[in-house]
C-alpha cells in the first residue's frame, strides 16, 4: 500500500516535534549540548603549567617546546605548544582552572587562521584575567577569576569559536 503525502507530513512532523521534546527535556534536565564534541587546539603554555593543562585535559596530542631548534638540557622551556584534539567539556573545566591559577598575565582564546582554537598566555592582561576574542563583528569576551564566572558562561563564549 503506497503512504499518502499526508501521512509521510504527519510522520516527518511527529519526529521533528519528538527531537525538540527531547533536547528540551536534555536541557531543562541540565544536559549538555556540547557534551562529547571535540576541538583542535594550539595551547602556549608556560613549561610548569603546561603540564597541569595535559592532565587536566587527557592531553594526547603532540607537545613541543617553543624556542630554539637546539635542545638546552641546563634549563627547560619556558613555553610549550601543545597542539592536538581535546574534548571541548574537558578544555572548558581546564581554562576554568588555568586562568584562576595564572597571576601573571591572562589568558587569550581565539579561532586561527587555520581554524584551531589557540589559547595563550599574554602578560598584558591582568593576572586571572580569561578574554575571548570571537572574531570580527563579534565582541571580545572578558572573565576575571575575581568574578566567578561559571562554566557555562565560559562555554557560551567559546561557542561561535567552535563553528
Amino acid at each position: 500500500m503506497k503512504a499518502s503525502h499526508g501521512n509521510t507530513f504527519r510522520a516527518t512532523f511527529g519526529a521533528v516535534v519528538l527531537f525538540s521534546l527531547l533536547l528540551q527535556t536534555s536541557a531543562a534536565l541540565g544536559a549538555d549540548p556540547m557534551s562529547g564534541r571535540t576541538v583542535d587546539i594550539l595551547w602556549r603554555a608556560p613549561g610548569r603549567q603546561s603540564i597541569a593543562i595535559q592532565k587536566e585535559l587527557a592531553f594526547d596530542g603532540r607537545v613541543t617546546p617553543e624556542g630554539p631548534s637546539q635542545a638546552d638540557v641546563r634549563s627547560p622551556a619556558l613555553i610549550y605548544v601543545l597542539v592536538g584534539i581535546v574534548s571541548v567539556d574537558l578544555l572548558v573545566k581546564t581554562l576554568m582552572t588555568a586562568y584562576k591559577e595564572v597571576r601573571y598575565g591572562g589568558i587569550v582564546v581565539r579561532r586561527g587562521a587555520d581554524g584551531r582554537l589557540e589559547i595563550q598566555n599574554d602578560k598584558r592582561l591582568e593576572g586571572g584575567t580569561i578574554l575571548i576574542d570571537q572574531g570580527k563583528a563579534k565582541e571580545v569576551r572578558i572573565f576575571r577569576a575575581g568574578e566567578k564566572p561559571g562554566s557555562g558562561e565560559l562555554l557560551e563564549a567559546i561557542t561561535p569559536l567552535l563553528r
